[in-house]
């Protein structure tokens, strides 16, 4: 949109955003959200009375040292446990207005006007660590958009309450750190296509539709500048709404399109309204096809199998949209489960949702063709999840004709999901990471080859139906002596028993082939069955022994919390030539 066509919706729609009056009693009164609104007490009282530590220096510099950014984001200093508490006081401050709350919610706001940078240190360039440029301290990340957005928006919510000094001081600082640099400078997120370019021009057009209420023609020129930024956003989603960067990066990037896309929408009474579009619909119903039995999730790319679901966003999205489901209640993220405490979804989650029931039916299979995914959650506890498509994909690991298998809660054959987020992590180093080369995945390794990496290592003549995935995986290694590799998925609904098999065109003599399967389970090999245990659950590989033989090494990795986890590889080892088809029937 122009910033013509911005301003005239603008006046056009003279809207005030002002909570009903009885928002705060519908919060209180709605049992479902309850137990989220009791984490947020729980971590106000674990705030209450504590002075605020600063961020070292030492903290601040340590992940251009060493790469570790837990010292200066998660530790009891760090920048995230500020976010916590300012979430946690601004909620208390608004639902009960008590004096106790309100200072402590004064103190931490004060802290963060305050701070060097409102970016991570992580996303900074090293010029910003010797000196105060601002072009370098003021850069507009994720996390300082955000903190943009929910300072204005707890002073527009407060209100009088706020003293004057705090809310001029806001105004100041939201304007000089964010406002006008993205007036005055190009980021990358104005034309990414991931999440990034979602969540900061949301946060920034919420930032300016609260901090330049009176100054239309300011307001204008930021979003004209932003507006790039969402169209750029919603075409990194596949043409059926899937998001390839996975579960918790859709509940990332699509709830600030959403929470922006609202406030738009309520601020020019309609005129603009970012929700008529066909591919946001189909992006609202990705969410539920990611939900197996008892609650695991998708974890392709950086992933995670226990994604929870923000009842704010979903409840939001059951209402604007036909079809939406929201999963079980046990399923639903508290106030913890977001490390980062961002703000925008605080607030969303308590004035948005529903009292929902768990009666709604998740079970379906999904052939997502645009994505190269297919879904499938059975009636009988039985969930798989498989995909084709690039190494080159945001958040990407090696893991072409990788799959996942669940039952009833246990997620037996595994995708490790995200590892540890350090600048490594982000590096010419990423595939040397057991959780993003492919070789802590559920395919092939041939001759010691592991995937290649980048858009080019693709899958070829993929095919995706009902019933499974097919694809050819030669493309993604690469390798001269393999002319051709058709990998088939193929899963029973009724039975719940997945058919793997992989077709071997190979040149050149001999090669060892490595069936490569990775689980959290314990294993056992029984004759011409390996077992895998995970909790209740029991899964039986049956191959052939005539042609493999089983390989069980244990290993271990960092999470993205630097949680360390065990896992164990399966390998079936064998030595092939030429034209040779082999299968493994999984149940």
């Amino acid at each position: 949109m122009t910033k013509q066509e911005i301003l005239s919706a603008l006046r056009a729609g003279q809207a005030d955003l002002s909570l009903p009056a009885d928002a705060r009693q519908k919060v209180l009164d709605n049992t479902w959200i309850k137990p989220y609104l009791d984490s947020v007490k729980e971590a106000a009282e674990s705030f209450r009375g504590k002075p605020i530590p600063s961020i070292p220096y030492s903290c601040f510099k340590l992940f251009h040292e060493t790469g570790d950014r837990w010292m200066f984001e998660d530790s009891e200093v760090g920048y995230f446990p500020r976010r916590g508490r300012l979430a946690a006081f601004a909620v208390l401050s608004w639902l009960y207005g008590r004096e106790e709350d309100l200072h402590e919610l004064e103190d931490i706001i004060w802290a963060i006007c305050d701070e060097y940078t409102w970016s991570v240190a992580a996303h900074l360039k090293p010029e910003a660590y010797t000196t105060q440029l601002e072009d370098e301290a003021y850069m507009v990340d994720l996390f300082a958009s955000e903190t943009a957005q929910a300072l204005s928006e707890i002073s527009f919510l407060l209100g009088d309450a706020l003293p004057s000094i705090l809310k001029k001081r806001i105004d100041h600082l939201v304007k000089r750190r964010v406002l006008d640099r993205v007036l005055a400078a190009d980021y990358g997120w104005m034309t990414t296509t991931n999440n990034w370019a979602s969540v900061c021009a949301g946060s920034v057009g919420m930032a300016a539709i609260y901090t330049l209420r009176d100054d239309e023609e300011r307001l204008a020129e930021v979003l004209e500048r932003i507006w790039p930024a969402f169209e750029h956003f919603l075409s990194g989603f596949a043409e059926d709404g899937s998001c390839l960067e996975g579960i918790g990066y859709w509940n990332y990037g699509f709830s600030y399109y959403t929470s922006f896309a609202d406030l738009i929408l309520r601020r020019t009474a309609g005129k603009i309204d970012m929700f008529a579009c066909e591919k946001v619909k189909k992006i609202a119903l990705f969410q539920q096809k990611c939900y197996f039995a008892g609650g695991r999730t998708v974890s392709f790319s950086d992933g995670g199998s226990r994604a929870s679901f923000l009842p704010g966003l979903t409840s939001y999205l059951s209402r604007k949209f036909d079809g939406v489901i929201i999963p079980p209640s046990s399923s639903m993220a508290d106030f913890y489960e977001d490390h980062c405490h961002r703000w925008s979804n605080v607030l969303r989650n308590l004035l948005w949702s529903v009292d929902a029931s768990d009666t709604q039916d998740l079970t379906g299979c999904y052939p997502l063709p645009a994505a190269q995914w297919y879904l499938c959650s059975a009636a009988n506890g039985v969930g798989i999840a498989a995909k084709a498509g690039d190494n080159g994909e945001p958040h990407n690991h090696n893991d072409v004709g990788n799959l996942q298998i669940f039952k009833n809660g246990e997620e037996i054959l595994c995708d490790l999901g995200s590892g540890e987020y350090t600048r490594q992590y982000f590096s010419d180093l990423r595939y040397t990471f057991i959780t993003c080369g492919s070789q802590g995945h559920s395919v092939p390794m041939i001759d010691g080859c592991t995937q290649k990496a980048g858009s080019e290592a693709a899958a070829a003549d993929v095919s995706v139906s009902e019933t499974g995935i097919a694809m050819d995986l030669a493309p993604v290694y690469g390798l001269e002596t393999l002319s051709s590799l058709r990998r088939s998925i193929e899963f029973d609904a009724e039975t719940g028993k997945t058919t793997l098999t992989d077709r071997f065109v190979f040149s050149g003599g001999k090669h060892k082939v490595q069936e490569r399967f990775v689980t959290y389970g314990n294993v056992q090999v029984d004759g011409d069955v390996v077992r895998l245990f995970c909790g209740n659950e029991t899964m039986a590989i049956r191959f052939d022994t005539a042609r493999f033989t089983p390989v069980i090494t244990p290993a271990e990795y960092s999470a993205h919390f630097g949680i360390h986890k065990h896992f164990f590889v399966v390998d079936f080892v064998a030595e092939m030539e030429g034209d040779t088809e082999v299968s493994f029937v999984l149940e």
